[in-house]
C-alpha cells in the first residue's frame, strides 16, 4: 500500500512537471507572435444594452382624443414599429463604433496567415459585421380600457402584446461571405432559414402596461384631465428565438487554451481552425446577446408618475389636445454585460521575455510556476476580450418625459389631426460599487447620454354613430425627425375606439 501511494505521487508529480513545461512553450508562442500587446486592447468599444422606446409612449398608439361625450371606452391599437438602425451610440448606428471589428489589434493578429498557414481564418467572419446595423420591428396590438366614475374621475389601464425582432442589417456581399464559411444546418436545403439562426434574435410576449388615475374637469371650450400615471412591470416573453434564437443560453465562455491552440497551429492546422471558428460562432452569440435579445418589458419593476391631458375648442371643427406625462422608475434587475478592466502595463512582452530568459538561465520550480500563471492569465485576457461577462445587476432609478401636442380639424364625420411630440429618457445608471466589481470596466457599460425624439405625428379618421355607442377608426403614423441614443423610428398604427 505505501509502494502504491509513492507511484501515485511520483505519476502525478510527472504529469505536473510535463504541463508545466507546456506552458513554456505557449509563452514561447504568445511571444513569438507578438500577441501580447494585442491581448491588452478592447475589442469592444461599448457593453451597454440597446433599448428602444416604451411601446405606450408611441405617438401614434397615445388615445387622448376628445373625449366630452365620452362615458367609457374600449381602444384597440393594432401597430408596427420599425427602426431601420439602432443607435450604437450617442448619434450612430454603425456596429462597428460598439465592437471594434476593424480596427481591432487581437483580431489582426489572431486572422494573420501564418498562424494556420492557411488562406484564411474563422476569426475573419467578424469582418463580415463591421459594417452592420442592428434593425428593429416590433408589431402587435396595445388595448386599453378607461372607465369614467362620479362624472370627475377616469381611470385607464392598457397592456401591449408585442412580437419584437431584432436583426444584423447586413449588406447583401456580406451575406454571401457568411455563407461561404458554411456554418449553417447542412441538413436542410434551404440555407437562408438556417442564417436566420445566426443574425436574427426575436421574442413574443407582454410589454410594460400603463394605468392613470385623474381628474376630470369639463367647461364648454375646455376639458383637463390629470392625476396620477403607474408603470405596470407585465414585461414576460412567452416565447424567445421563434425564427432566431435566443443567444443568451450561450453567456457560459468556452473553455479554451488559445495558447496551445497557437502551439498545435502549425503540425495540426484543420483542428485549430476547428476550434477556432467555434470560439468565431461563440463570440458572434455574445455579441447578439447583448445587442439582439432585448428582453420585454425594460422598466422590469415599474415606476409612478404623473400625467396631465386635454382638449381647448377652438371653433366648432378645430380644437388642439395635449398630454405630457413623467415617470420615475423604480430600482430594477437586468443583465448587463462588463470586460476586465487592464492594466496596459502588464501587456509589455519585455515582462514576460524576461521570465523565459531568466528560466533559461537559471531553471526552478518557481519560475515554472510564474510562467504557468502568466500564460493562464494572458489566455484568460483573451477569453474575456471576446466573451464579455453577463452580470445580474440592479439599476438605480431614472426618468423619463413626454408632451405632445396635437391639431385637429373636422369635417362632418372625418377626422385630420397633425402634431409633435416629445419624448426624453435620462441614462440609467448602474450600483456596481462593491469592492468585487473592481475588476470590471464600468466606463464601457455605461451610457452617458440622455435618450431623446422629436416625432411627427399624422392621422386620419371617421367615425360611426350606432345605437350601443361609437365607433371610430383611425390610421395614424409617426416619424421620428430629431433623435439622440435611439435610432430614427416609425409607427404606423390602425386604431379602433369604442365609446358607451
Amino acid at each position: 500500500e505505501p509502494m502504491k501511494k509513492i507511484i501515485i505521487l511520483i505519476f502525478c508529480l510527472f504529469n505536473y512537471i510535463k504541463s508545466s513545461e507546456k506552458c513554456l512553450e505557449e509563452l514561447e508562442t504568445l511571444i513569438g507572435f507578438g500577441l501580447i500587446p494585442a491581448i491588452g486592447g478592447d475589442l469592444y468599444e461599448h457593453t451597454y444594452a440597446l433599448t428602444s422606446r416604451p411601446i405606450f409612449t408611441l405617438p401614434a398608439l397615445n388615445n387622448n382624443l376628445n373625449s366630452k361625450k365620452t362615458c367609457h371606452g374600449l381602444t384597440f391599437n393594432f401597430f408596427y414599429n420599425n427602426t431601420p438602425g439602432l443607435y450604437t451610440t450617442k448619434n450612430d448606428s454603425t456596429l462597428n463604433n460598439y465592437i471594434k471589428i476593424s480596427d481591432s489589434d487581437i483580431l489582426k493578429l489572431i486572422e494573420n496567415d501564418s498562424l494556420t498557414n492557411q488562406s484564411t481564418i474563422p476569426f475573419t467572419i467578424l469582418d463580415e459585421f463591421k459594417n452592420s446595423t442592428i434593425s428593429e420591428y416590433r408589431f402587435g396590438t396595445l388595448i386599453t380600457a378607461n372607465y369614467l366614475f362620479n362624472n370627475n374621475f377616469r381611470f385607464e389601464i392598457g397592456i401591449p402584446l408585442v412580437y419584437q425582432l431584432r436583426h444584423y442589417d447586413l449588406p447583401e456581399e456580406n451575406i454571401l461571405e457568411i455563407k461561404r464559411y458554411n456554418l449553417f444546418d447542412q441538413s436542410t436545403n434551404n440555407s437562408n432559414s438556417s442564417i436566420y439562426k445566426f443574425v436574427v434574435g426575436d421574442t413574443i410576449g407582454f410589454d410594460d402596461g400603463f394605468c392613470r388615475l385623474g381628474w376630470v374637469y369639463n367647461n364648454c371650450n375646455i376639458e383637463i384631465e390629470t392625476g396620477f400615471l403607474g408603470i405596470i412591470p407585465t414585461g414576460t416573453s412567452f416565447k424567445t428565438g421563434i425564427i432566431g434564437q435566443d443567444f443568451r443560453k450561450y453567456n457560459v465562455n468556452p473553455l479554451v487554451n488559445y495558447a496551445e491552440l497557437l502551439v498545435n497551429a502549425l503540425d495540426n492546422p484543420q483542428y485549430t481552425k476547428e476550434q477556432l471558428q467555434e470560439v468565431a460562432i461563440q463570440a458572434i452569440y455574445r455579441l447578439s446577446a447583448m445587442t439582439l435579445n432585448q428582453p420585454l418589458g425594460q422598466e422590469s419593476r415599474g415606476g409612478l408618475g404623473i400625467y396631465n391631458k386635454g382638449s381647448f375648442l377652438l371653433e366648432d371643427n378645430c380644437f388642439i389636445e395635449w398630454i405630457t406625462q413623467g415617470a420615475y422608475l423604480f430600482k430594477r434587475n437586468n443583465i448587463r454585460y462588463y470586460i476586465t478592466d487592464k492594466n496596459k502595463a502588464l501587456y509589455q512582452t519585455s515582462i514576460y521575455q524576461k521570465l523565459l530568459d531568466d528560466y533559461e538561465a537559471k531553471p526552478s520550480p518557481e519560475l515554472l510556476k510564474l510562467i504557468c500563471e502568466a500564460v493562464n492569465f494572458l489566455n484568460n485576457s483573451i477569453t474575456n476580450t471576446l466573451f464579455p461577462e453577463a452580470l445580474n445587476i440592479c439599476l438605480n432609478p431614472q426618468w423619463w418625459y413626454q408632451a405632445q401636442f396635437v391639431a385637429h380639424a373636422n369635417y362632418e364625420c372625418w377626422h385630420l389631426l397633425l402634431g409633435l411630440d416629445w419624448w426624453q429618457r435620462a441614462n440609467p445608471c448602474n450600483n456596481l460599487r462593491n469592492a468585487e466589481f473592481i475588476k470590471y470596466n464600468i466606463n464601457k457599460a455605461k451610457v452617458y447620454y440622455n435618450q431623446y425624439q422629436l416625432k411627427l405625428i399624422g392621422g386620419l379618421g371617421g367615425c360611426l354613430n350606432k345605437n350601443w355607442g361609437d365607433l371610430s377608426i383611425w390610421f395614424k403614423i409617426d416619424q421620428t425627425m430629431i433623435r439622440q441614443g435611439i435610432g430614427l423610428d416609425r409607427t404606423l398604427n390602425i386604431q379602433l375606439d369604442l365609446a358607451f
